[in-house]
C-alpha cells in the first residue's frame, strides 16, 4: 500500500462533523474499504454525500487518500468541514481537473451546489472555514434546471456575492416569516434537480 504524507501545517476541522465521522471512522469498514480496494486495483472508490453526509464524505476521502487510494469524492449540498490551511493542502493533492483526474485515476473531489442553497454558505469562510474540490453550479429557477457551471476551486468573492443577494432578498420582504423564507430556502437544500436515466 502507497501510504501519503500528510503535510499540511496547523490544520483543523469542524469538531462537530469530525466526531460524527468518528461513527464511521471506529468500526471495521475503512479497513475493510481499503483491503478490497487493494485486492481490485481496476475498481475505482466514489464516495457520494448530501448535507452532512457530504462533510462526512470529505472526510472519509482524505482518510482512504492517505491510506494510499485514489477516491472520487461527489458531495451535494455540503457545508464546509474543513480550514483554509486543510482545505488548500487537500485542492493541492487532489486533480483539479475536471475530467482528467477520473481518466487519470487521481483523487478528485467534485462539489455540487444550487444557486439557491444555502448549506454550502456554512460555516462561514469569516470563521476560518473553506470548501474543497471543483464546484459545479447548478442555477436554478424555481424546480427548473436553467444552466450549470464549472466554477473550480473555492472562491470568497463567490460566497460574497451570494450571501449579499440572500440578505437583499430578506430585507426585502416586509412580513418576516417570507423574508426568512427566502433566506433558508429549505427546498433548494433537499431536491438537487438532476435527472438520471438508464438506456438500455
Amino acid at each position: 500500500m502507497n501510504v501519503k504524507k500528510f503535510g499540511c501545517v496547523k490544520p483543523q476541522a469542524h469538531r462537530g462533523f469530525k466526531k460524527g465521522y468518528a461513527s464511521f471512522h471506529n468500526t471495521d469498514a475503512p479497513q475493510f474499504i481499503i483491503d478490497f480496494m487493494n485486492e481490485h486495483s481496476s475498481y475505482r472508490l466514489i464516495i457520494c454525500g448530501h448535507s452532512l453526509g457530504g462533510a462526512m464524505a470529505q472526510f472519509a476521502g482524505l482518510e482512504f487518500y492517505l491510506a494510499g487510494l485514489s477516491p472520487t469524492i461527489f458531495t451535494y449540498g455540503a457545508p464546509k468541514a474543513f480550514n483554509k490551511n486543510l482545505a488548500h493542502w487537500i485542492d493541492s493533492e487532489f486533480s483539479s481537473n475536471f475530467v482528467g483526474g477520473i481518466v487519470s485515476n487521481r483523487a478528485v473531489m467534485y462539489r455540487v451546489v444550487t444557486s439557491r442553497d444555502h448549506v454550502p454558505l456554512l460555516p462561514l469562510y469569516y470563521q476560518g472555514f473553506s470548501h474543497i474540490g471543483t464546484e459545479i453550479c447548478i442555477k436554478v429557477a424555481g424546480s427548473k434546471i436553467k444552466a450549470y457551471s464549472i466554477h473550480g476551486s473555492f472562491k470568497t468573492s463567490r460566497e460574497d456575492r451570494s450571501m449579499k443577494n440572500r440578505l437583499k432578498e430578506f430585507l426585502s420582504h416586509r412580513n418576516p416569516k417570507q423574508g426568512i423564507h427566502a433566506l433558508l430556502d429549505t427546498k433548494s437544500h433537499k431536491h438537487y434537480p438532476i435527472h438520471m436515466t438508464c438506456k438500455k
